[in-house]
């Protein structure tokens, strides 16, 4: 096909934009997805503190049904920690991993507070 001068490198160009543009918008939606995750903020009073304990016949941690819920078998080297959300929170429990460590060190007790952020099953900060 035979194209007036310039005009095949216009197309080109265009194209090339467009792909562009598609690029640094999925880099845009993917860097605000990982922010929104990151800020996610939890807290309340708390209600349980529950160490999961996997029941080999079931396959599930009957004593942490919120954990087993979002983990599976992996439940069992979780603990759940149900709480009276205050407002805003994101959650009503997560789920820690039996070996993390809260910021003071020692771990929450019901009636006791909780504030953190981060992911449900991993949470980044607990107080």
């Amino acid at each position: 096909m035979i194209y007036p001068e310039g005009l095949m490198h216009r197309k080109i160009n265009i194209w090339l934009a467009l792909l562009v543009i598609i690029i640094i918008a999925a880099l845009a939606a993917w860097a605000i997805s990982v922010k929104a995750a990151r800020n996610v903020s939890f807290g309340g009073r708390i209600n349980l503190v529950n160490p999961c304990v996997l029941d080999p016949e079931s396959g599930t941690c009957p004593n942490c049904p919120a954990c087993t819920l979002r983990l599976g078998s992996a439940c069992a080297s979780y603990t759940e920690i149900q709480f009276t959300p205050v407002r805003g929170s994101a959650y009503s429990f997560i789920c820690t991993p039996k070996t993390y460590r809260f910021i003071r060190g020692r771990t929450p007790t019901p009636g006791s507070w909780i504030l953190g952020n981060g992911p449900q099953t991993f949470p980044f900060q607990s107080w």
